[in-house]
């Protein structure tokens, strides 16, 4: 999402929902979604490999509530920071978005 949510602003596209019917997703988000989801997935497999390993499989808990309490608030700090970009750039994107084809 915090890619997403970079990406969006930093390339703005007008939306035509006529075309956007009939049009695929962008190979570059597709490839991005997919890189993410493998990262993420291949440091889960590692910890619970871990924790396996040396038969603490208990540590799973805290130690996923941690990530999921570090992802919270670095989601929400790039919100912030999306949000900061988007106020100092609002002319340059609204021109971009109100363009007429």
């Amino acid at each position: 999402m915090i890619f997403a949510n970079r990406r969006s602003l930093a390339s703005p596209k007008r939306v035509d929902s006529q075309r956007m019917l009939r049009r695929q997703a962008s190979q570059m988000s597709a490839l991005i979604a997919m890189a993410v989801l493998t990262v993420s997935s291949g440091v889960a497999a590692a910890i619970f490999g871990l924790c396996f390993w040396l038969h603490v499989m208990w540590a799973l808990t805290p130690l996923f509530a941690i990530f999921a309490t570090v992802g919270v608030m670095v989601y929400l700090q790039s919100l912030n920071s999306v949000d900061r970009y988007a106020m100092e750039h609002r002319e340059d994107l609204l021109l971009e978005l109100c363009k007429t084809s």
